[in-house]
């Protein structure tokens, strides 16, 4: 009885083992005719595209600490209650009808619309500088750009760098002008990251040159002063230090 059962046994693996090996070579001859469309093999991949740097680094800089991705993956940090410490500014109203936007009541997307953005460094912030002086308990100061970017620094793609002033016992963490804080980024963690042509209007600068444009006056376009909200001190806090700041 159990020789009978054997051969079933070998026979239904056998059958299974056919029809897997069919869906494989499916597959491949599938992946091979795709990639021969794009003058490739199927086994083949991309090369690796070498990002530049955001800094030159110089060989006369002495290396402090060099902390792995890896490692910041696995750091945790238990965040304390926030507490306001000061409120500048005014909190304009959503326009509702933008709510209700569809693709068969799409509104056309206008140039930009209103004041200018202010791209104000840590350093050049008049909030943060009176938040430094002397007596302060504050030691470490940064602007929400700059924290956004060290918090998501292990799934970044594109290089930046900050810039580390120590007055005292107090940290500035500033920005450098034209820094890639000043734009979005655009396709960073997909595959193709666009044209390595720096002139090309698909290379990764001109598309971040072109998102921070859209959602710029995007941003100024959905927003109505009628119905603002202004804080406690109304006042604009960057537009004297910054003066007029170039439209993007």
């Amino acid at each position: 009885g159990e020789q009978d059962k054997q051969p079933e046994k070998i026979g239904g693996n056998n059958r299974n083992l056919q029809k897997a090996r069919q869906m494989g070579q499916r597959g491949k001859w599938s992946k091979t005719r795709q990639a021969a469309q794009q003058g490739m093999r199927w086994s083949d991949r991309p090369p690796t595209r070498i990002r530049e740097s955001s800094i030159d680094v110089r060989p006369q800089w002495q290396v402090l600490e060099q902390i792995m991705f890896t490692d910041l993956q696995k750091m945790t940090w238990t965040v304390p209650e926030g507490e306001e410490v000061a409120a500048h500014g005014t909190v304009q109203a959503f326009e509702k009808p933008y709510d209700r936007v569809t693709p068969k009541t799409e509104k056309t997307l206008q140039a930009q619309q209103g004041g200018p953005f202010y791209n104000a460094s840590t350093s050049d912030d008049p909030v943060l500088a009176e938040l430094g002086r002397d007596g302060s308990p504050y030691n470490v100061f940064a602007t929400d750009a700059i924290l956004a970017a060290i918090m998501a620094a292990p799934r970044s793609a594109y290089s930046w760098d900050v810039v580390v002033t120590r007055v005292g016992n107090r940290l500035y963490l500033d920005k450098r002008d034209f820094s890639p804080f000043d734009y979005d980024t655009c396709n960073e963690t997909a595959h193709e990251q666009g044209d390595e042509d720096k002139e090309s209007i698909n290379s990764p600068f001109a598309l971040s040159q072109e998102a921070t444009r859209v959602n710029a006056c995007f941003q100024h376009q959905v927003v109505s002063a009628e119905g603002a909200k202004p804080f406690a001190t109304p006042a604009h806090p960057f537009a004297q230090v910054a003066g007029d700041a170039p439209i993007l």
